[in-house]
């Protein structure tokens, strides 16, 4: 069955704007009635990577956007045309507004009404000025979204074979064939090319440009001025400016926003974030006497990355009282994706207020902070434990069903989904939800490195076990689930499956576990580990059918060292991972084993990497 809309999407070395357009179609009602056509020039690997299947891809000759436009509208299939410019997003309701515009048989097309997507008080005045302009003449530019008839537009010739003004001198043809249409919802737009060099220095090239237009003399002339060079990305710093201006250039690139950075795994993809040069913020807090800046310098451990990262003071649990006015202004104009690693992870907190505020409140309040600027993706670190008590396979997409929860923490990241998903929907921000199993690696001294301290506290345990002479009769017997998966995954995974998620196309709105998908039994997993430290005399009973009897001094002082995880050692639980599967292997990121060279990793790691100061000073307390 023919589409009835044809949606034609011009791309010029614009992968990155694209893939994010792109992710909005998908979002949109009635999709089903339409193709999306995508006519590209440059960079045909990245915009391959963008469109990822959800279009259909053209590489026509010619890079100029009326050529653009008229090979995706020669390979349309519908009735109607809507040309949409790489860095736009239509309302909601786009193409039931469409619909009902074209209902009325002497319409011939229009446009929609436009608004730039970034909080910028220049941009909002020249929003205004140019509504002016377009109310009273009915000659739309491109970045409002033309919709035409297919029948009119190729009666008319398609766009002309400008390089500049394509976009007015259709309009003006178009307005003379019948009724030309003003949608008054806007379409979303970026302002990048204002920023890029100056909104109202832009603002008033284009009203030099529009009367030398109207006064039908050369605007050919300055297309590489406006357009930029057939090579350069549409809103990068322009040649001019660039000399004389490179810090507001520079000011303009997107950037990642990620919380929690100075914990156990937002330090991680702080260092990898850094690492792959990319645009950064990190939101923290002061602690103990010690500002946000000192913590992050100190969870970073380097001085010269410190001043590659923006630091923004503020504090989840308190955000409306937390974020300065300065700072939530810029990160509007600037922040594309956050993602939101913070929180706190105690099983049993002493107050719940300030504990459901810094989990569930103070995340959907910055995200509703930073929705009315350029935010378009939120990654949400959770944890695959929101199944609470659940035995056998949990998958991806379930939430709620009934579970009971070994402790608020769980409860309380479940309610922290849901709320999140809820407050994106409403904003208009895609959120992504990843759920990691327990994450072992380096970890800091802090509460979300407990897990992983105490399972490398254990290995230095057996490592110290296997020095005592083969004779000594030493045995060390453990309750759990000895047939049961051993769920714990590395953090470096963890950090790099979290940061190609964030951004990929195909995750948006996604829920993932990051997990080893073939997890070893817990009784392989002691195995392994007795085997490579030389330690005998180790065994797993099941708690559930055979609990420990008579345990001696050791097994005692073992079993309350593993007591706050005593309920993951007794649980017989597998985590899915079809989708996150999917996802990072187009994205080439490995999926993690628990093989015994990876064991043999985590062992050297415990027993020759550094060891947080309250984990060594609990050890030699013992």
């Amino acid at each position: 069955m023919a589409p009835w809309l044809s949606i034609v999407i011009p791309a010029r070395n614009d992968a990155e704007a694209l893939a994010r357009t792109l992710d909005h179609l998908q979002r949109l009602p009635d999709m089903h009635g339409a193709e999306v056509i995508v006519a590209a020039a440059g960079d045909p690997a990245g915009t391959a990577r963008a469109v990822a299947g959800r279009a259909r891809l053209l590489q026509p000759d010619g890079s100029t956007r009326a050529e653009l436009m008229n090979a995706g509208a020669a390979d349309a299939r519908g009735e109607v045309l809507f040309f949409l410019h790489a860095d736009s997003f239509p309302p909601a309701d786009a193409l039931a507004l469409i619909a009902r515009t074209l209902a009325d048989p002497r319409a011939v097309g229009g446009a929609f009404e436009h608004r730039f997507a970034e909080p910028v008080w220049s941009l909002r005045a020249i929003t205004w000025i140019n509504r002016v302009r377009y109310r009273l003449t009915r000659n739309y530019y491109g970045d409002q979204g033309h919709f035409v008839r297919a029948p009119v537009f190729r009666a008319l010739g398609g766009y002309r074979p400008l390089r500049l003004m394509e976009d007015l001198d259709f309009a003006q043809r178009l307005k003379r064939r019948g009724r030309s249409v003003l949608i008054r919802t806007p379409l979303i737009t970026s302002g990048r090319r204002f920023l890029a060099r100056g909104p109202w220095r832009t603002f008033f090239f284009i009203v030099w440009l529009l009367a030398r237009w109207t006064l039908k003399l050369d605007t050919e002339r300055y297309a590489e001025k406006w357009r930029g060079p057939a090579n350069r990305t549409p809103g990068t710093p322009h040649p001019e400016r660039a000399t004389h201006a490179p810090t507001r250039s520079h000011a303009t690139r997107s950037k990642i926003l990620v919380t929690g950075a100075t914990g156990f795994i937002g330090r991680e993809i702080v260092a990898r974030l850094l690492a792959a040069d990319r645009p950064l913020a990190v939101l923290a807090r002061g602690r103990d006497g010690a500002g946000a800046r000192t913590r992050v310098a100190a969870a970073l451990g380097d001085a010269a990355a410190l001043e590659r990262v923006e630091i923004v003071e503020g504090d989840l649990g308190a955000l409306d009282a937390g974020l300065d006015p300065v700072d939530l202004r810029r990160l509007r104009e600037r922040v594309e994706t956050v993602i939101h690693c913070a929180g706190d992870t105690s099983f049993a907190p002493d107050t719940l207020a300030p504990y459901l505020a810094g989990h569930v409140e103070g995340p959907v309040t910055l995200l509703r902070a930073l929705a009315p600027g350029r935010l378009a993706r939120w990654a949400h670190v959770s944890t695959a434990f929101v199944c609470g008590d659940r035995a056998g396979t949990v998958g991806e997409a379930d939430g709620d069903v009934g579970q009971r929860f070994h402790n608020a923490y769980e409860r309380v990241k479940l309610a922290a989904e849901t709320a999140i998903r809820e407050a994106g929907r409403a904003a208009g921000v895609e959120v992504s939800v990843l759920r990691p199993s327990i994450v072992v690696g380096g970890a800091p001294a802090t509460a979300g490195g407990n897990p992983s301290n105490l399972f490398f506290t254990f290995i230095r345990l057996l490592a110290t076990l296997a020095q005592w002479p083969g004779d000594a009769g030493v045995r060390l017997r453990i309750e759990a689930a000895p047939r049961a998966p051993f769920n714990i995954v590395p953090l470096d995974y963890v950090a790099a499956a979290t940061i190609a998620l964030a951004e990929r196309p195909g995750a948006a709105g996604g829920t993932f576990h990051l997990v080893v998908r073939d997890a070893p039994t817990q009784a392989a997993m002691l195995a392994m580990l007795g085997e490579h430290l030389g330690a005998r005399g180790l065994t797993l009973v099941d708690a559930a059918t055979a609990p420990l009897a008579d345990p001696s001094p050791l097994e005692r002082r073992v079993a309350r060292m593993l007591e706050p995880y005593r309920a993951y050692l007794t649980q017989d639980v597998r985590f899915d991972d079809a989708a996150a599967a999917t996802v990072l292997t187009a994205c080439g990121v490995a999926r993690p084993t628990l093989a015994p060279a990876e064991v043999h990793h985590l062992i050297t790691l415990a027993l020759h990497g550094p060891v947080p100061v309250s984990v060594a000073a609990s050890d030699a307390a013992r």
